[in-house]
Formats: structure tokens, sequence, C-alpha cells
């Protein structure tokens, strides 16, 4: 879903008043991936971040959205 979104944005980013970053976390599934990219500065300047995941417990086709933390560790960060 990130690679799709990822072409179509780069294919517009002209058109874009934002810079737009794309990120793969690495070590998602364990401690320590988002930690260690913030300190590396990964997200340096960035104001938002849109984050996708993958889950089987939905129909496939659905989108689920949150404004806040839905699927994430908030301790580690």
């Amino acid at each position: 879903m990130l690679i799709t979104m990822a072409k179509i944005l780069s294919a517009h980013k002209e058109e874009l008043p934002v810079n737009v970053v794309f990120l793969h976390q690495h070590a998602e599934a364990a401690a320590g991936g988002a930690k260690a990219m913030i300190e590396d500065g990964a997200l340096a300047n960035v104001d938002y971040v849109f984050g996708t995941h993958v889950s089987t417990k939905f129909p496939v086709g659905t989108i689920k959205y949150n404004y806040d933390i839905y699927v994430c560790e908030r301790r580690l960060v």
C-alpha cells in the first residue's frame, strides 16, 4: 500500500505544497525500529506522518483509519 501511495505522490511531487518522505520501518515487529529511526533523524522536519498497517482482522478491501495512535507501541517512542 505504501509503495502505491509513493508512486502516485511521486508522480505529482511538483504539484504538492509540502515535502513528502516515504519510510519503511525496520524491526517493525520487534522493539526499537521506530526509536532508532527517530534517533537517526528520519523524522527531522516532518510535520505529519501517515502510516499503513496490514491486518487480517478486517475484511479484504476494508480501510480503517484513526486520527491518533492505532497500531503502535507508544511507550517505545
